[in-house]
């Protein structure tokens, strides 16, 4: 039997099946598929529940043809865009539009090269593109029949002009079981577009078709019409496609007209009310036509729930004798609860109207004669002289349909088709104007071959986005292939924004590469897209659209996803229902400069980077910028209180098996239930938990995975994660990936750029942030986002098929495959570039030599060879291993600090005894230390965790974890002085006294015989205090690295942020290995950031014949600067100009070379020239400085 507290829960969740139920579904891709089998066990008995304890699962391969069978689309070699002049031009509704001989010279046709008879149009008529993958649709632009004025051949001239039919973006379906026309409003375009050009070959044309002949044994005098309103105003939950008009909330009653002139009084008027109301009680909206009255009823909701469905809709049909040729309808809402409102989405009306020509234009349709083997006539009054009457059924092949006019009457008879024809009369000279977009360069996408990463990119952004594909292509030989969202919609949508559009262009790829197995792998998406994919709200920044579900009520159901772009086999795609075939991400760009900086984290990322710290040319300060270091080893766990601890069991289920299976990584937890908890004004917060996690950021980690709570603004009802701590970080190279197992972390899809969330600004954050998130939009699950979670990490670290480590795209595509069909899923986005991959290290670190026990103030020497991937040992190799020796495992419990979470104990290797840095040559290293006297003095096993890189573009780690921690030497060396401190700010010119920004670098060198202490051990901290605060000590245990080969001094480096104005004393306290302490102080003023201002401006050497270096000093560190370099001649011409982009940490930048050329590098003359610095920072200040320099060749 089930559990009191299981029944509880089945209990509360209406559970009713009386059956054990098995289920199961099939996806597909990449040319593979499985099921996927879902077993309920437990059902409901008079008793009670029963629990399925054991069972066998029998199953049949049964083969399916649709699995073998071809593409549903066949798609041509070219496009027609390929060659010719084309231009674009656009429709607004449904009509005959008229180009004249103006309209064609304002577009740019060269019309005393057009032949009339060569003139065609191109264009795939209105409405969206479907969804679902198996529906039809045109797979390039289909050419449609026109008429030209004139004998249709020779010059096109100043009288002539063309008329075409063009249709609306909005379209309109006939309901047989209804007998009603509905409508579908386009989500993502307001226009519909055609495509003009000449030249090429003789254009299709309107041709006509004469009075069939034979007795008529149908006649349609009538018409089905029809109309509707629909305002799109607001999005009321900002997410899914449906949005909403009028508020009836001050305003309870409102009317709308509709007009069919000649309406049929004996025929009935439908008429389809959607709309939605939000009450905490039922409430109803009533409808009125002419005395004719409805009321519909809308079911309540629960007001109070902030994750609940916000409002409710309903879809009410009506149907009322017409009273006149207006329509009046009025719409109420009847508030039955304080605060209750209503919204109102559409009102559709079908009427039957009397064939009478009314307007410049009529179309006409009866589909009750539609059926083969019949002859209709038609009778139409009010037609005008010199009208036509085209039948535009096929918008393709418009035909021109004779007629006879007897008396007031116009007949005319056809055949009737299996579908009703729609006909439109028109008057001479009563035409639409299509708007005029301009001519389009040539272009053929479908002529391209698979690539292995396609980057969609608005021409705005396209050169941001190429430089990172040329940084692809050049580094890891990837194809790359960019094309812009319009290109893709001229071939694939007729030249409107379509979503549907640029899924067809991948599975065009996807198709064709069925039969070679040679998928296309990844796609960015290179800006940024919103729910408000028409910009009805006029913010902007919808350079790519974005895939919201039909839901739009329920934030619980309602989701943005970037899957629908990846859902590619032939029977996926409606509603974003399938498995993924691409591994898809995205920048969530809206500017040039945003752009810029995130491409700038990725090759960061990527490049090796190192050097001194500006301001110092100390060696004992290399590398403290470099982004190939140690954090490369880290993965962070960071879960979320209460719940009954299922975060915590879920970080701790991945701790476990990252320690089980990649125990070269090294995990820090951050437990939020094992953090003080403490009461402020806002409520419960873990204030070291948020220095945690900043403190994480700011050294480094390759991943970061979190488990919990989160929203727009942050992570956890405790706030541990905030836009200020964002604004502190300094990470500029140390980037990790960012796991983010929670709700609505990363939304990017707000029109308004100023509500940007959490993630996107840590995404955004040009000198820190992450280089990449995985991360939710939406509102999450716990056990969906961990069966996603717990599918990447088992996959992050371990090499796929071809023996390569997973990208960035593969980790979600896969993933996302491995885990379950949860719709919940789906909101899961990478942000970031699909083909980066993680920076795991390459070679291997192996262990030689280590005493098997390891004991206080012994003095141990470690050695060890490098192996390379092939696992023998890299002789080659030469560089520098930083090896950090942990102490034993220790247990630490959560402190049960809110309801909800419960005491547990868990395991973390983190003491630190020794954290150093050794020369390797020819594959070799060793090193000594001695071991700390604050040992945990019981036995157990020890673990030495390895760095190391060539200076290159080398790196890798290796672990070793056989040797016991225990006891203390039996001879050893005594020492009783303290470590000798030099503490400096910024650089190591500091002098105590000196001003500082408020993000200042604290640089400090420790010295002693035996060693430092880093074991974290209470009391023997390296710490820094500030003005005396001991209550506040910031613990620098971690921030301490030995010196290359000498483990008796090292450096701690450490950077502070946001510091307010004011005087300050910095004191610093470290203890060496058999606890000796030192202190030392240092003051210094912070000041308010000051204007940009250049210092010590000067070229070395100087005179010079070949090189020399430009270098200057300036007050604005951890800044991007804009640097640009010109040299005068001293009659004032500009001889040279040189421009780079800088990050400073420090008051220094790198130098700049220069070889004595001009800008055409040709060698200048002997003799004085005058050389300028320009300097610009991020938010726009610009200062320059001007001095000599001399040549002497």
């Amino acid at each position: 039997m089930v559990t009191a507290a299981e029944a509880a829960l089945l209990d509360s969740i209406g559970f009713s099946s009386s059956e054990f139920r098995v289920y199961s579904d099939t996806e597909t891709t990449r040319g593979k598929s499985w099921s996927r089998f879902h077993i309920v066990p437990v059902r409901k008995t008079e008793g009670g529940y029963e629990k399925l304890v054991s069972f066998e699962l029998n199953h049949e391969l049964v083969f399916d043809a649709k699995l073998n069978q071809e593409p549903v689309h066949q798609y041509p070699d070219a496009s027609v865009l390929a060659s010719g002049n084309w231009f674009r031009l656009c429709t607004g509704k449904d009509g005959i539009y008229q180009l004249t001989y103006q309209d064609l010279n304002s577009l740019g046709v060269n019309l005393s090269q057009v032949d009339k008879s060569t003139i065609q149009i191109y264009g795939n008529g209105g409405g969206m593109l479907p969804e679902a993958n198996d529906e039809f649709r045109f797979t390039d632009l289909q050419e449609n029949a026109i008429w030209v004025s004139g004998n249709n051949s020779g010059s096109f001239t100043q009288s002539d002009y063309l008329l075409f039919y063009g249709q609306s973006p909005d379209r309109w379906t006939y309901e047989p079981d209804d007998d009603i026309f509905t409508h579908e409003v386009h989500s993502y375009s307001n226009e519909a577009c055609y495509f003009l050009t000449y030249g090429r070959q003789n254009g299709k044309r309107i041709s006509s078709r004469p009075v069939a002949q034979g007795q008529h044994n149908e006649t349609v005098n009538s018409f089905y019409d029809y109309a509707f309103h629909q305002r799109d105003l607001q999005n009321l939950i900002g997410s899914g496609k449906i949005w909403y008009g009028e508020l009836f909330d001050v305003t309870l009653s409102r009317s709308f007209s509709f007009s069919f002139p000649n309406i049929v009084t004996e025929k009935n008027a439908h008429i389809r009310l959607y709309a939605a109301a939000r009450s905490s009680a039922t409430s109803s909206f009533t409808i009125e036509v002419g005395g004719q009255s409805q009321v519909f009823s809308v079911p309540n909701v629960n007001t109070g729930l902030s994750t609940g469905t916000f409002a409710r809709h309903i879809v009410g049909d009506f149907s009322v004798v017409p009273p006149s040729d207006e329509l009046n309808v009025n719409l109420s809402y009847n508030r039955t609860a304080t605060g209750g409102r209503g919204w109102l989405n559409y009102i559709a009306v079908n009427a039957k109207r009397d064939l009478v020509m009314t307007g410049d234009q009529m179309f006409f349709r009866n589909p009750s004669v539609r059926g083969e083997g019949k002859i209709v006539q038609y009778e139409l009054g009010g037609v005008l002289t010199g009208s036509r009457i085209w039948d535009v059924s096929d918008p393709l092949n418009v035909v021109n349909q004779q007629f006879e006019i007897s008396g007031n009457t116009t007949r005319f008879k056809i055949a009737s088709q299996e579908n009703f024809n729609e006909f439109v009369v028109f008057a001479e000279g009563d035409y639409l104007k299509p708007v005029l977009k301009g001519q389009v360069p040539n272009q053929n996408l479908h002529a391209s071959v698979v690539h292995d990463l396609i980057i969609v990119v608005p021409d705005l952004l396209k050169q941001e986005a190429e430089r990172l594909a040329q940084f692809r292509r050049d580094n890891y030989g990837l194809t790359v292939k960019l094309v812009s969202p319009q290109e893709i919609y001229n071939e694939f949508s007729s030249g409107v924004a379509d979503i549907s559009a640029i899924r067809n262009l991948m599975k065009m790829y996807y198709d064709r590469a069925s039969e070679t197995g040679n998928y296309p792998k990844y796609l960015l998406l290179f800006g940024n897209g919103t729910y408000d994919n028409k910009n009805l709200l006029g913010f902007g920044g919808n350079f790519i659209p974005t895939f919201q579900t039909l839901s739009s009520l329920s934030p619980a159901n309602s989701y943005i996803t970037d899957d629908f772009f990846g859902l590619l086999d032939d029977n996926e795609g409606f509603d974003a229902q399938g498995a993924i075939d691409l591994g898809i991400g995205r920048f969530p760009v809206r500017t040039v400069d945003e752009a810029r900086f995130v491409v700038d984290k990725i090759l960061r990322y990527d490049e090796r980077i190192d050097g001194l710290i500006p301001g110092t040319d100390d060696p004992r300060y290399a590398g403290m910028v470099a982004n190939y270091a140690d954090w490369r080893n880290v993965i962070a766990l960071v879960a979320d209180d209460g719940d009954n601890n299922i975060h915590f069991n879920q970080s701790e289920q991945i701790a476990n098996f990252m320690t089980n299976n990649h125990p070269v990584y090294n995990l820090e937890k951050i437990y939020l239930d094992a953090y003080e908890q403490v009461t402020m004004a806002g409520g419960s917060r873990y204030p070291d938990v948020n220095i945690a996690i900043n403190s994480r950021f700011n050294q480094g980690t390759l991943l970061l995975n979190y488990i919990g709570h989160g929203g727009v603004r942050g992570l956890a009802h405790e706030r541990i994660l905030t836009f200020d701590d964002i604004l502190s970080w300094g990470n500029f190279y140390n980037l990790p990936v960012f796991m983010t197992a929670t709700c609505e972390f990363s939304s990017f899809d707000q029109p308004d750029a100023n509500e940007l969330s959490a993630g996107v600004r840590i995404f955004l954050k040009p000198n820190g942030g992450a280089s990449a998130l995985f991360t939710t939009t939406r509102l999450a699950w716990a056990q969906s986002n961990f069966t996603l979670n717990d599918a990447f990490m088992r996959n992050a670290f371990i090499p796929m098929e071809n023996g390569e480590m997973p990208r960035l795209g593969d980790l979600i595509r896969i993933s996302k495959v491995q885990s379950s069909s949860s719709p919940n899923l789906k909101n899961f986005v990478l942000l970031g570039d699909p083909s980066m991959r993680m920076a795991y290290p390459q070679y291997n670190a192996v262990t030689t030599e280590v005493p098997d026990t390891l004991k206080a103030l012994q003095e141990v020497t470690i050695s060890g060879e490098i192996h390379n991937p092939g696992g023998t040992k890299a002789t080659d190799f030469n560089g520098i291993i930083y090896p950090t020796i942990y102490d034993k495992k220790a247990t630490f419990n959560t402190l049960a600090n809110s309801q909800g979470s419960n005491v547990a104990n868990f395991e973390m290797q983190s003491r630190i005894l020794y954290r150093g840095k050794a020369s390797v040559t020819n594959g070799e290293f060793s090193f000594t230390f001695i071991v700390p006297r604050d040992i945990s003095y019981n036995t157990g096993f020890g673990k030495i965790s390895y760095y190391f890189d060539d200076g290159e573009e080398i790196d890798g780690n290796g672990y070793f974890n056989q040797f016991i921690i225990s006891g203390t030497a039996d001879d050893y060396t005594h020492d009783n002085d303290g470590p000798v401190i030099s503490l400096y700010l910024n650089n190591t010119n500091f002098s105590s006294g000196d001003k500082t920004g408020p993000d200042p670098i604290l640089l400090a060198h420790l010295e002693d015989e035996s060693g430092i202490n880093t074991t974290g051990q209470i009391g023997h901290d390296i710490v820094a205090i500030l003005n005396d605060d001991t209550f506040n000590p910031i613990v620098l245990n971690n921030f301490y690295q030995a010196d290359l080969d000498n483990f008796t001094s090292g450096r701690v480096i450490y950077p502070f942020f946001n510091l307010e104005e004011g005087n300050y004393t910095l004191t610093l306290r470290a203890w060496d290995v058999h606890n000796n302490v030192s202190t030392e102080s240092v003051d210094f003023i912070v000041t308010s950031a000051p204007g940009l201002d250049i210092t010590e401006l000067k070229n070395f050497p100087n005179p010079f014949s070949d090189v020399t270096y430009f270098s200057f000093s300036h007050n604005k560190p951890a800044t991007e600067l804009n640097v640009r370099l010109e040299i005068y001649s001293l009659n004032g011409q500009m001889v040279k100009s040189m421009e780079q982009k800088v990050y400073a940490s420090g008051f220094n930048v790198p130098p700049m070379e220069w070889d004595g050329t001009d800008n055409g590098g040709t060698l200048l003359q002997s003799g004085i020239y005058l050389f300028r610095v320009v300097v610009n920072e991020e938010r726009g200040e610009l200062v320059y400085k001007t001095e000599k320099l001399m040549i002497l060749r």
